[in-house]
């Protein structure tokens, strides 16, 4: 009997229907995902085994900690068990944290997050072993030399491999065609994220709306072009197949329940992955509590997570951490207020203004000046000229703005007197931006919110695109800020300003 070839094989399980390209694609894609994970996890493996002979060079040969008097030197040979058990426990937690499966756009923090949780579970484990068992090591100072190794080795590798492949992205390599299902504004919004960075890996192919608009966009496309509308909704099962659709991004209004569906339904059939980008609405109450009243189910909204005990501890955190870079940047300071008044000598060092804060309280605000003494008195003259949305005023070569004013918004050192408004209680390291009276007047309704909690410094939409975010999309970030608080968050808020900073995208 004749062996069947796997095509006809595949024909006779689709009862001889032909499988769709989609589809084929997507198998294709599976059957090298494990063999690549095999090779990151070998790759992972031979780092932790560098990072090891790191830790011991630095501990035994250059002893750059003196011994103890009971501890001898070891050869490296006699730590092997420590090494496979080390390597084979961190590979596994690293699995089981998802750090071989993170998306394409996962960033440098985020990787480095899990691997040093992944690495610090190893060592305490393998630290909790050694003490039940033989001690082949009287210090476990090596331990402690491995993490550190670890963190720096795959810091560097996963630093470099990310812009590696940033580079290969932005010459067209291992990319993704995309494809949008809906031209509102969030789906506007996201094809111009998609069409502006080519080094995220991924190429627009187009999007899908039930009416062309030929109107102006609500988000700019300038210098870009506008993308191609490759038909209808109910067209995306012709466009996929025939744009070799590899993922794809929805969205619709959540009022549109019963489109959406139906265009994950079709996903799913292709077999092709797809994502959503949730509305003011779900941003607003992703989080809800499901209770019973005598067997009746009723939903409500969960407390937001910055309140009570928690803004004890964010306060206290705070001032800390404010003091102590006080102290650190006090020259620097020194010299910025000189660099101002050489170069603008006519008005004060700082700027005070009027803002609003928790709980629509008011105080004042200081920065150092950046402009010039009768700037505020201009500004009536300029309102025509602003470019940014809702009640917010920027200006990106606003006349008023002075040599070296430009400079320090530029780097937001500009901001630096603020952290006198932190220890003072009126503001926090993270939060939203505080807003002048004339532009609260203005807030809809539900912008109000966001004066439920202490402004920042610096904040989730300071990290997301700065300035040329609109203001809806400044508030909806502040509010999920808000609702999902912890203090990892702030801290990985913090940390994701200071490359925003220093590329000063968005800042003006």
């Amino acid at each position: 009997m004749q062996s069947q070839s796997s095509p006809d094989i595949v024909r006779a399980a689709a009862g001889e229907r032909r499988v769709p390209a989609s589809v084929q694609r997507v198998a294709q894609r599976r059957s090298w995902h494990w063999p690549l994970v095999a090779v990151r996890m070998a790759i992972d493996g031979g780092l932790i085994y560098l990072a090891f002979v790191l830790a011991y060079t630095v501990r035994y040969q250059l002893r750059l900690v003196p011994l103890v008097s009971q501890e001898s030197d070891q050869p490296l040979a006699a730590f092997w068990g420590i090494q496979i058990g080390l390597g084979v426990t961190t590979l596994l937690v690293f699995h089981i944290k998802g750090l071989y499966a993170q998306p394409r756009g996962a960033s440098w923090l985020d990787q480095m997050i899990k691997i040093a949780g992944g690495v610090l579970t190893s060592v305490a484990v393998l630290i909790m072993g050694s003490l039940l068992t033989s001690p082949v090591l009287n210090s476990r100072l090596i331990f402690a030399l491995f993490y550190a190794a670890a963190l720096l080795i795959f810091g560097l590798e996963r630093f470099t491999v990310k812009r590696l492949r940033m580079l290969l992205w932005r010459r067209g390599i291992n990319i993704r065609r995309v494809l949008v299902v809906g031209a509102n504004y969030a789906g506007q919004r996201i094809m111009k994220d998609l069409m502006e960075r080519p080094d995220l890996g991924y190429t627009l192919a187009g999007y899908v709306e039930e009416e062309a608009d030929d109107g102006p966009w609500a988000v700019p496309m300038t210098g870009h072009g506008y993308p191609a509308r490759l038909g209808r909704i109910t067209d995306v099962d012709d466009v996929i197949a025939a744009g070799k659709i590899d993922e794809v991004i929805v969205a619709l209004p959540a009022t549109a329940h019963n489109r959406i569906t139906d265009v994950i339904e079709r996903c799913q059939r292709h077999r092709v992955s797809f994502r959503l980008i949730p509305d003011l609405f779900e941003i607003r109450f992703n989080q809800v509590q499901i209770d019973a009243l005598n067997g009746i189910p009723l939903i409500g909204l969960k407390e937001v997570a910055l309140q009570g005990g928690n803004l004890w501890i964010k306060r206290t955190l705070d001032t800390l951490l404010a003091a102590a870079v006080l102290i650190l940047v006090a020259p620097i300071m020194a010299l910025l207020a000189l660099l101002i008044k050489v170069d603008s000598p006519q008005g004060p060092v700082l700027f005070a203004q009027e803002r609003v804060g928790y709980g629509g309280r008011r105080f004042r605000c200081y920065k150092f000046r950046s402009m010039h003494p009768d700037a505020e008195a201009l500004k009536a003259d300029l309102l025509l000229l602003n470019e940014a949305s809702g009640p917010f005023f920027k200006m990106r070569n606003d006349p008023r703005i002075t040599r070296v004013g430009k400079w320090l918004r530029k780097t937001s050192l500009d901001e630096l007197p603020q952290l006198f408004n932190i220890l003072c209680g009126a503001m926090s390291w993270v939060g939203p931006r505080p807003s002048v009276p004339s532009e609260v007047a203005q807030y809809s309704d539900w912008h109000l919110r966001r004066l439920e909690t202490t402004p920042g410094l610096t904040g989730l939409w300071q990290v997301s695109g700065r300035s040329d975010l609109s203001f809806d999309d400044m508030v909806k970030l502040d509010l999920f800020y808000a609702e999902n608080w912890s203090l990892g968050f702030d801290i990985k808020i913090i940390l994701l300003t200071i490359p925003a900073v220093l590329k000063g995208k968005g800042a003006y």
